[in-house]
């Protein structure tokens, strides 16, 4: 097993256990030192399927100039290693690619490559069914010198790297909701509001100020990370901190124990004082319940 062949098997055993941003940079990095390599970059290919295949551009640290390139299809021909790593799935050998370039676009790019110190490099492509999916780049201030018996090791670090980045960038997609815990009387005071109620109007209903109303919604709102009303009850909804009013949901008039104020219950909040009221007003002949 040759230096090169340890180095890629080390880095496959360091992108396998790496779960951050840093601990995935930080293994290819460590490959690239290994080669001689000042520089690494993911990049993706015109296949890949990603939603936004440019998120691969923040795995590297290519100078901000060369990355630009990279933005867009038209502009990434410009790069001549690219151009063929996209057909062929093979390790692509920089100086050969770089000796051989005519075209304008891709002479202004090795300009612009050398003028930040690149002479050489490899590109390593990842494919799938279609096509070319993503391609990983090393580059370096000095000539490599590789053998032929290292390119599959290094390829199988490109396909290692990119499943683990796409990896990551699903999961980053989905962030852990935040426990939000409401008080019963701004829980109380959503339901009032998904019915539609003002605050005067939800006042009323609850025994207390206008004003306290808006202080119960205001620190919902606080608390969910809502702008207004509206986003408010919707993120209440969301998050199964409120559930919208059902057909048989009734609301029964109870007095509350402090100071002798009537308010207005839900039946389905299981409450002992609503269920008596419950059984009471569901024996009399004339029902007090209405139903919203």
């Amino acid at each position: 097993m040759t230096r090169v062949q340890m180095a890629a098997s080390e880095a496959i055993q360091q992108l396998r256990k790496a779960g951050t941003h840093f601990e995935l940079s930080e293994a290819l990095a460590r490959l690239g030192a290994m080669i001689g390599a000042q520089y690494f970059q993911a990049i993706p290919g015109p296949k890949n399927p990603m939603n936004n295949a440019n998120n691969l551009l923040g795995f590297g640290n290519y100078p901000a100039d060369i990355l630009e390139y990279y933005a867009n299809e038209q502009s990434a021909l410009s790069d001549p290693c690219r151009n063929i790593a996209i057909f062929r799935p093979e390790l692509i050998s920089w100086r050969k690619v770089f000796a051989a370039a005519r075209g304008v676009k891709e002479r202004e790019f090795i300009i612009k490559m050398r003028e930040n110190g690149i002479k050489d490099g490899l590109s390593l492509p990842v494919y799938g069914p279609e096509g070319c999916l993503a391609i990983l780049n090393y580059g370096s201030v000095n000539f490599l010198d590789l053998t032929i018996d290292d390119d599959e090791a290094l390829l199988l670090v490109a396909v290692m790297a990119y499943q683990r980045i796409k990896q990551f960038l699903a999961k980053s997609l989905f962030k852990t909701r935040r426990t939000v815990q409401l008080s019963g009387r701004e829980v109380e005071c959503l339901r009032w509001v998904i019915d539609g109620k003002t605050n005067w109007e939800i006042g009323v209903l609850m025994g207390i100020s206008p004003r306290t109303v808006q202080f119960h919604i205001t620190n919902c709102q606080n608390k969910l990370g809502a702008i207004n009303r509206i986003q408010t009850v919707a993120k209440a909804l969301a998050n199964n901190i409120i559930r919208p009013k059902k057909d048989d949901d009734v609301i029964y008039l109870i007095e509350t124990k402090s100071a002798g104020k009537p308010c207005f219950k839900s039946a389905n909040d299981y409450n002992p004082i609503i269920a008596s009221h419950l059984a009471k007003d569901m024996a009399e002949p004339k029902i007090k319940g209405i139903s919203i």
